[in-house]
């Protein structure tokens, strides 16, 4: 039998039935009992990411400022990491740690901590998380003969973020909602801004000119006086005029193919504008700096939907409040600049609940803690019953046009259940042939050409994007995403991530 310390490090100690076996072969066990190096399961768990591991020891009872024999915390080991772990992984880890207490102040033998780790790694997100949580920058760390201080360490990178981010006093730099970037990421992958630049050429993945992470382009032919330069996203300042921002926006929209949803004297456009110079102007907003703005400036342009898992799975540890955490989080961030009115929408796979696309965040967070997880996972038909049809078909087919495009995020912790385990695959496919029949604009390459072995080709559309994310680590779920993942009829369609 593997040891604890092995065990917690690949992942397998999440419930008490897997303590089990440890307890009966050692008559002194005990959470925190150290392995020849000091190192408690715990340490060795956060060292690899796999964060339901720490979830579990941790509710019981395991120290989570527990020292090896080098002094070094859980929260340093978790800094360190295996290479096999991600950057994504080893933020949530961090973030937990902190969150159940985790000193980030108690140095290692040679006087380095999780900050000078991350320094180290280059990683001013987890920095600047770590700063929030009070880490100091008063430490000194050992280098043979001599000792380096944190911020000489930060220096030495010569990266700005990195020195900014340790530059921040502690408590001034929030993790950006809990680190926006990645948030942002994760909705900017979603929407399918993936470029490559290649001979001078921007190339979108989805066939989208115009680059997400790039300032919002401009056309500056024909511009002869200051007051008629439009500004990139990333020069815009507090003597930037809302007027100005706005021409940004539109000029990005044009470019991205967004044009047939916002006219050039949309109002929505220049509420959107008016909301981004006051908040780079508000000095209590930690989301003001022009990469905030220029970030949160693009969501607002979407229409952020949550189609959440509430199947009697989710009460399995901290899946259902895990949910919780990710659903405000983006909520708060994507609505933030948009008008009153234009929130985002909520739904669940099996609660009776009544569509709602312009909630608050407040009001989304409100309604997530109430939700009692129960029954199965039918994402597929409930997809297109509570979602597709209300937001998407009853619209069209009334009439009425689109007014946003959509981004509709799917969480789930397992694979779909009570319903063929192609449906919701099928109903995606479904609703991607209805708007190109309803001629909304397509984007991106052809995943087919028509064959008898083969499904018929499917464009991508930018009216809507479709994202999927695991909540949790269950096995089905992972191949249900990794089938979704690999159906190339999905390709340019549906992003799917992981958040264990």
């Amino acid at each position: 039998m593997a040891t604890i310390y092995h065990a917690a490090a690949l992942g397998r100690i999440t419930d008490l039935a897997a303590l089990d076996p440890y307890k009966s072969a050692d008559s002194e066990f005990g959470i925190d009992k150290p392995d020849d190096k000091g190192r408690t399961a715990l340490s060795h768990a956060a060292s690899r990411g796999k964060i339901d591991v720490v979830k579990f020891l941790i509710s019981q009872k395991a120290n989570v400022n527990a020292q090896d024999n080098s002094k070094r915390t859980v929260l340093w080991w978790a800094s360190h990491s295996d290479p096999s772990v991600t950057r994504q992984e080893r933020f949530v880890t961090v973030e937990y740690l902190l969150q159940e207490h985790a000193d980030p102040n108690i140095p290692a033998s040679n006087g380095s901590t999780a900050l000078s780790k991350f320094i180290e790694h280059r990683e001013p997100t987890v920095i600047k998380l770590l700063r929030h949580y009070g880490a100091s920058t008063d430490h000194k760390i050992q280098r043979g003969s001599t000792t380096v201080s944190i911020e000489e360490l930060a220096r030495a990178t010569k990266d700005p973020d990195v020195i900014e981010a340790v530059m921040l006093k502690p408590g001034q730099a929030s993790s950006r909602d809990v680190v926006v970037t990645e948030i942002v990421n994760y909705l900017f992958r979603s929407i399918g801004y993936m470029n490559t630049a290649f001979g001078g050429v921007v190339r979108s993945f989805f066939g989208i000119s115009g680059d997400i992470r790039a300032p919002l382009q401009v056309n500056k032919k024909g511009q002869q006086d200051d007051e008629d330069k439009t500004p990139h996203v990333s020069e815009i300042s507090g003597k930037t005029t809302a007027k100005q921002f706005q021409a940004g926006m539109t000029q990005f929209i044009d470019d991205t193919g967004l044009g047939c949803f916002f006219a050039e004297d949309d109002k929505f456009l220049e509420d959107v504008a008016m909301k981004a110079v006051e908040l780079e102007n508000n000095v209590d907003e930690v989301l003001n700096s022009k990469k905030d703005i220029q970030d949160i400036t693009k969501l607002a342009l979407y229409q952020p939907v949550f189609y959440c898992d509430d199947s009697t799975s989710m009460k399995s540890g901290t899946r259902a409040r895990d949910q919780v955490e990710l659903v405000r989080r983006v909520a708060r961030i994507s609505t933030l600049l948009v008008p009153d009115g234009c929130g985002t929408g909520l739904q669940f796979i099996n609660k009776r609940h009544t569509l709602d696309d312009n909630l608050k965040a407040e009001q989304v967070e409100e309604i997530m803690r109430s939700f009692e997880p129960r029954g199965n996972t039918k994402i597929g038909i409930n997809l297109e019953r509570k979602i597709l049809n209300p937001l998407i078909y009853d619209v069209i087919d009334s009439g009425k046009k689109l007014e946003r495009p959509i981004l509709i995020s799917c969480i789930t912790d397992g694979c779909a259940s009570g319903e063929p385990s192609t449906e919701f695959r099928d109903a995606i496919v479904r609703c991607v042939g209805y708007l190109k029949e309803k001629d909304y604009p397509p984007t991106g390459r052809l995943a087919f050409n028509q064959s008898l072995t083969r499904p018929p080709m499917l464009t991508a559309t930018i009216a809507v994007r479709f994202q999927i994310s695991q909540i949790g680590n269950d096995r089905g779920a992972e191949s249900f995403l990794n089938q979704l993942r690999d159906d190339p009829l999905l390709k340019d369609v549906l992003f799917c991530t992981t958040r264990k």
